[in-house]
């Protein structure tokens, strides 16, 4: 989906540009979050959190976003 939506290049600001596309389709399909509460986020509203023994090798994360 990616591809599709950027097949040509914005100019130098285009790596940015790609991935807050890229972060908008995570948070869109994977949180279920609506585009009025994606609008307003930021990169620092966002942080890994370590998970002790979870996961198949004791150790997982989770992606944590703050929303007020």
């Amino acid at each position: 989906m990616t591809q599709a939506v950027w097949r040509n290049a914005l100019g130098p600001r285009a790596s940015e540009q790609a991935f807050r596309t890229n972060l908008d389709f995570l948070l869109g399909h994977t949180m279920l979050l609506r585009q009025s509460n994606r609008l307003p986020l930021e990169l620092p509203d966002l942080f890994l959190m370590e998970l002790p023994k979870e996961g198949q090798k004791g150790k997982g994360w989770c992606f944590v976003l703050v929303m007020d």
